[in-house]
C-alpha cells in the first residue's frame, strides 16, 4: 500500500488532477459517491482513481501550509495512509471532502508540532531561543517589480507567520474552496468559529503584508 501511495505522489503542483479516471475532478465541490463507496469496501482501483484525483488538491493544500514541496509530498503520502486505513469507517460517503482534510489536516500539525519541537531545542542549545513566528522580514519591492514567483513566495511567506489556526482556515476557504459547514467539519469546530478564525486570519495577514510594505492587492490571488 505505501508503495502504491509513494508511486502516486511525485509529481510538481502544476501536475494535472488525474481526472482521465472517469470520475470527475476533485477541486469540484461533488464528491463522486460511488467511487468513494467502491473503496471503503476494498476496491483496490477505486481507492487508486480516488488517489489520482486527490494527490494535486492536497499537495496544494499542504504546501500552502506547510512552505516546503518535500513535507508536502509526505504529508500527501500519509494521508493517503490514513485514508486507507480508515475509509471504511467514513459513513457517509457525501462527506467524504471534509473528512480527507481532516486527515490532512491532522498531518500536518503532528508535523508542525514535531517540528516547533526541533526548533526549541536548537534554539536551546544556541541559547538565543526565538519565537517561532518570528520569520525573516524583508522590504518588498515596487508591486510593479515583483514577478509572479515573488509574488507567490512573498505570499507564502506571509501565510508562514500565520498561527496554524488562522493558516488552516485560510486555506481551507480561499484555495480549497470548502463551505463554511465543511471547514467546520473539517476542524472539528462550530461553523461560527470557522468564520471568526477566517475574519481574524485576514487581519492578521493585512497586518503582515503592512510589515512586509505591501497590501492585499499587491499579493493576494
Amino acid at each position: 500500500m505505501q508503495t502504491a501511495v509513494a508511486d502516486s505522489q511525485r509529481m510538481s503542483p502544476e501536475a494535472g488532477s488525474g481526472s482521465g479516471s472517469g470520475y470527475g475532478t476533485a477541486e469540484q465541490p461533488g464528491v463522486d459517491v460511488r467511487l468513494v463507496g467502491a473503496a471503503a469496501t476494498g476496491d483496490e482501483q477505486a481507492f487508486a482513481a480516488l488517489m489520482r484525483q486527490w494527490r494535486v488538491p492536497l499537495f496544494r493544500f499542504l504546501l500552502r501550509l506547510t512552505g516546503g514541496q518535500e513535507e508536502a509530498h509526505e504529508l500527501v503520502q500519509r494521508s493517503f495512509i490514513k485514508m486507507h486505513q480508515r475509509l471504511s469507517t467514513l459513513g457517509d460517503a457525501a462527506r467524504f471532502r471534509p473528512w480527507l482534510y481532516q486527515i490532512a489536516l491532522n498531518q500536518f500539525r503532528d508535523w508542525y508540532r514535531s517540528r516547533k519541537r526541533e526548533q526549541l531545542q536548537r534554539e536551546a542549545l544556541a541559547g538565543e531561543a526565538q519565537p517561532a513566528s518570528d520569520l525573516p522580514h524583508r522590504d518588498a519591492p515596487p508591486l510593479a517589480e515583483l514577478e509572479e514567483q515573488d509574488r507567490n513566495r512573498l505570499l507564502q511567506q506571509a501565510i508562514g507567520r500565520l498561527s496554524p489556526e488562522q493558516r488552516e482556515v485560510l486555506v481551507l476557504k480561499t484555495w480549497q474552496g470548502l463551505s463554511f459547514p465543511e471547514i467546520a467539519q473539517a476542524l472539528g469546530i462550530p461553523e461560527n468559529t470557522a468564520k471568526s478564525r477566517l475574519y481574524s486570519s485576514y487581519r492578521a495577514l493585512a497586518a503582515i503584508f503592512d510589515d512586509m510594505n505591501l497590501t492585499f492587492n499587491d499579493l493576494w490571488p
